[in-house]
């Protein structure tokens, strides 16, 4: 069984108003910098609010979580099952491979 204490249900989604976040586990390599030897950058790109990818992550996390209060509550109204915005100190990355010798598809 959870405990939902932290969760606040508003009429814009769900809000989450505790956090376990530190800055020591978000990633380093943000920028392309230089490919390796064989012509290949990997590296994480910050994914700003609203951008498509964001919205997505948090419909499916809102869902997720909406599932579960209804679960262990069976009387709970959720209008809009989507977080409001992630808990405070978390980000959310898109991990980017690039191979600078393989031609671009299209």
């Amino acid at each position: 069984m959870y405990n939902f204490v932290n969760v606040k249900v508003v009429s814009a989604g769900l809000t989450i108003t505790a956090t376990d976040a530190t800055s020591d586990h978000l990633p380093t390599n943000i920028s392309p910098g230089t490919p390796d030897e064989e012509g290949r950058q990997f590296y994480y790109r910050p994914v700003r609010r609203r951008e498509t990818k964001w919205d997505l992550y948090c419909t499916k996390l809102g869902a997720a979580l909406a599932r579960e209060l209804k679960k262990a509550n069976k009387n709970i109204v959720i209008n809009n099952e989507v977080l409001t915005d992630l808990p405070e100190g978390y980000k959310l990355f898109e991990h980017v491979k690039h191979y600078v010798h393989e031609p671009k598809k299209y």
